[in-house]
C-alpha cells in the first residue's frame, strides 16, 4: 500500500514525494527508527568522550629535534686525517 502511495504521489505532486518516501520506509522497515536512535546515542557518547579530552592542540615541529636525535658516528682517526688534508684514503684490498 505504501509503495503504491509513493508511486502515485510522485506522479501527482513531486514536491511531496520525499514525505511519501519517508512514510514508505517507515512502513517497510519499522525497525530502522530504533536502530537509528541507538546509533545516534553511540555517536553522541563518542563525541562527548572526545569533547571531554579538551581542545585539539597543535605544536610546531622543532627542526633541530631530528638533528639532536641523530646518532653521530666518528671516523677512524687515520681516515679523518687523510680527508682533512685533501688526499684520498688508501683502500685495502
Amino acid at each position: 500500500m505504501a509503495k503504491t502511495r509513493l508511486m502515485a504521489q510522485a506522479a501527482v505532486n513531486p514536491e511531496e514525494t520525499k514525505n511519501a518516501y519517508e512514510m514508505y520506509l517507515k512502513a517497510v522497515y519499522p525497525f530502522t527508527k530504533e536502530a537509528k536512535r541507538e546509533e545516534d546515542q553511540k555517536l553522541m557518547q563518542r563525541v562527548a568522550k572526545e569533547v571531554a579530552k579538551g581542545p585539539i592542540m597543535f605544536r610546531p615541529v622543532d627542526p633541530m629535534a631530528i638533528i639532536r636525535h641523530t646518532p653521530v658516528q666518528s671516523m677512524p682517526k687515520g681516515v679523518a686525517d687523510v680527508l682533512r688534508r685533501g688526499g684520498k684514503p688508501r683502500v685495502l684490498q
